[in-house]
């Protein structure tokens, strides 16, 4: 931005004309209060500007602004005004427009003629810049205001009662659901029992043979003679490898710190052949055993068996 708009701006407040050397003068009026009939007001009295190329010869003023600010003497001031408004009149030419900050903005025409937009800053008009505008339009007649109060009454009273009508019908919506969730929940079939199908997976004839004695019961689902029960599956016999067993190699999945926990995994494995095997006070649960560590590998390598235990070794007695 020029140097020189800043001190434009300031001296528009308190001089009616501001002399730019060279250039032409910015001009200040002030108007009368008026009224205007076709937006029925009345307009408070303001300050106007104008632009006149004529006045193009310094009074000093401008120059006089720049060495109390700067501190500098008046003719480096005046050097400083001439340079700037160079500066100015060459922007004029390329660009055709040339902004004077809030004092407004010059335009030039391809004929070299000037013309001046002033600004819109009301600051710079202080004895005005307070004084409001004044709306003189006729009100409106009581029965109108009435009348609209009345409309805006009705129309808030039927939101309130299609408000209440919504909620009123949520509410019925929810407690038909709600009853229907119970009714469907207090149907059973009373005369009628279901036992579960427990699965037997076996790795092959070595896990067979392991625990003959703990083979899991498939019971087929049947509707219970009436008046009878069926009575609950027992738990799965825990299988306690003997002193005397000849087995040397065992296939542990789990090692377990006391016995309780070693019955307690084997009721929740009902699904598989397994016994506890208890050494070095551990009592461990095997799938398989044998004689021989390769009989045991073969079973540990079996695609079903190593989904299942993924974890599971070899431990010898």
């Amino acid at each position: 931005m020029n140097c020189l708009i800043p001190h434009i701006e300031y001296l528009l407040q308190y001089n009616d004309c501001v002399i730019v050397p060279g250039l032409g003068a910015i001009l200040a009026h002030n108007m009368a209060p008026r009224y205007d009939e076709e937006e029925q007001m009345w307009h408070a009295p303001a300050r106007v500007f104008s632009f006149n190329p004529a006045l193009s010869r310094t009074d000093g003023m401008l120059a006089s602004s720049i060495a109390r600010r700067e501190g500098i003497s008046y003719d480096s001031a005046t050097s400083i005004v001439r340079k700037e408004v160079e500066k100015m009149l060459a922007s004029l030419d390329e660009k055709h427009e040339l902004s004077l900050g809030n004092a407004g903005t010059l335009y030039m025409d391809e004929e070299g003629l000037l013309s001046y937009t002033p600004g819109t800053a009301q600051w710079l008009s202080p004895d005005f810049m307070w004084l409001p505008q004044v709306n003189l339009g006729l009100q409106r007649r009581v029965s109108e205001i009435m009348e609209s109060h009345a409309r805006i009454n009705r129309r808030n009273k039927l939101s309130s009662i299609l408000l209440r009508c919504g909620q009123a019908a949520a509410c019925i919506a929810v407690m038909i659901t709600l009853g229907w969730i119970v009714v469907q929940n207090l149907t059973y079939a009373p005369e009628e029992q279901f036992a579960s199908i427990v699965p037997n997976v076996v790795a092959n004839n070595h896990t067979a043979n392991v625990a003959a004695g703990n083979n899991p019961v498939v019971l087929v689902l049947a509707k219970a003679p009436e008046g009878e029960v069926i009575e609950n599956i027992p738990a799965p016999k825990v299988v306690k490898e003997e002193k005397n067993n000849s087995a040397r190699y065992y296939l542990i999945v789990a090692s377990l710190a006391s016995e309780n926990e070693a019955k307690k995994f084997l009721k929740q494995h009902t699904d598989s052949n397994l016994g506890i095997f208890e050494k070095d006070g551990r009592y461990r649960i095997y799938a398989a055993s044998g004689n021989t560590i390769e009989s045991v590998s073969s079973i540990q390598k079996t695609e079903d068996f190593a989904s299942r235990y993924p974890n599971a070794w070899i431990c010898r007695k």
